[in-house]
């Protein structure tokens, strides 16, 4: 799945997997823990400040949400970059599949302002 750009200016190891299984509510603890959460609603507001139309139902919204965060948290990531497109949607498509996740970012996005 593609991101439409003009709307918006190999396996991973399972090596330790077993010794700790993270559910979404210790990722999500752990991002708030470390400061991160305050990070996911700057992004958030800032896109909904950029196309107030958007929604986080939407692949290219998501898509968007995850290059914006990425480029917050890597600046030097090269967002241009097709390795790096696909990796943003692929993961904006895992957050839209995935139920909780879904709920959550429309939570979060609900609580924007």
């Amino acid at each position: 799945m593609r991101m439409n750009p003009e709307r918006w200016d190999s396996e991973p190891s399972r090596e330790g997997a077993s010794d700790q299984q993270w559910s979404l509510e210790d990722v999500l603890r752990r991002t708030q823990d470390s400061g991160q959460a305050d990070d996911v609603l700057e992004v958030i507001e800032e896109l909904r400040k950029k196309n107030p139309n958007a929604q986080p139902s939407e692949i290219d919204t998501m898509t968007y949400f995850v290059l914006v965060y990425l480029k917050r948290r890597y600046p030097d990531l090269p967002l241009k970059n097709e390795k790096v497109l696909t990796m943003a949607s692929t993961i904006a498509q895992s957050l839209l599949e995935d139920p909780t996740a879904a709920e959550r970012m429309r939570t979060l996005w609900s609580q924007s302002s």
